[in-house]
């Protein structure tokens, strides 16, 4: 098992999370909406500050991510 993976696998869809990536990145306060391990995508919907809050699907490859916050 590959390291972001483990990151991953617990993981449950809606579940809101924060990710920083290995560039430092911060992407969320997020809902965790799925995984796929032969992609290595994770799939998160964010939420946007503008009003009214308009949903943004985030696909990012999962060995970019270097740690997860649970919100």
């Amino acid at each position: 098992m590959n390291s972001f993976q483990h990151l991953v696998e617990n993981l449950i869809a809606g579940q809101v999370i924060i990710i920083t990536t290995d560039s430092g990145d911060t992407i969320g306060p997020a809902q965790f909406v799925t995984f796929n391990a032969l992609t290595n995508i994770i799939t998160l919907k964010e939420f946007s500050s503008l009003s009214p809050s308009e949903e943004v699907i985030v696909a990012l490859i999962a060995s970019k991510i270097e740690s997860i916050r649970y919100h």
